[in-house]
This record gives C-alpha cells, sequence and structure tokens, in this order.
C-alpha cells in the first residue's frame, strides 16, 4: 500500500504525520516511555494535524514502546483527548507491544473506538471504517 505523508510533527519521543487518507501515524523512532509530557506533545500535534477540527484517526506504531505511564494513562480518557481522536488503531509487532497494548486496553477505557492489529494493512480498513 503506498502512503504519502502530507505534514510532520516531531515531539520529544515520537514522530506523527499525516496521509493522503488524513490517517495520522505515530511512530516511536527510540525505545521510549510515553509520560504526561509526551502525551500533552500527542495532544497538540493530534490537533495540528487534523484538518477537519473533528477528531483525527490515530494510527501508532507501537514498535520501541516501552511503558505508559499512569498519569499519561488517565489523560487518555479527559475530554480534550476525546475530542482530538474518532478512533485508534496500534500495531502491535512483538510480545512485549502486544502487553501494552492489552494492559492499556483493560485498563482505560478511552471515550473513542480503540483497537490493536498486528497488521497495517487490517488496522488502515479499519480506522476508514471509522470515519
Amino acid at each position: 500500500m503506498y502512503i504519502s505523508v502530507m505534514k510532520i510533527i516531531k515531539t520529544s519521543n515520537a514522530i506523527l504525520s499525516r496521509n493522503v487518507n488524513n490517517i495520522v501515524c505515530l511512530k516511536f523512532p527510540n525505545k521510549t516511555t510515553h509520560s504526561l509530557k509526551a502525551m500533552k506533545e500527542h495532544l497538540k500535534a493530534v490537533n495540528d494535524l487534523d484538518q477537519s477540527n473533528s477528531g483525527v484517526l490515530l494510527l501508532v506504531y507501537m514498535a520501541n514502546l516501552v511503558g505508559v505511564s499512569k498519569e499519561s494513562r488517565t489523560m487518555v480518557s479527559n475530554i480534550e483527548m476525546t475530542k482530538a481522536h474518532k478512533a485508534v488503531a496500534m500495531i502491535v509487532s512483538n510480545p512485549l507491544t502486544k502487553l501494552i497494548a492489552s494492559f492499556f486496553l483493560g485498563l482505560n477505557k478511552p471515550n473513542f473506538p480503540i483497537q490493536s492489529f498486528t497488521s497495517k494493512d487490517e488496522a488502515v480498513a479499519w480506522l476508514l471504517k471509522q470515519s
């Protein structure tokens, strides 16, 4: 699948980009933990990439994410995060990222659809159905 990137934003621990399908992709270039500071940067970047101002479809590549702080997990359910996201698909590629995604989904109940996938194509197809 060919995906052209339209805009890129770098935060302290991630790179976010919007593609031609208006899906925002979030990648962690290095091993990292998602702290409250990083989550706030994530929210600002998502809002900056939101062309419709009605929330984004977010594709998160979980590789290199080794942890998520309690404060950032709590932030996922707040009203600002809910407004910023139409749906989130997480791509899990190894046992650690599967564990983090399962833990995240089990403890946190965001007010937007969120699912984990092992296939990028399945994740993108699911996201496009959520728009």
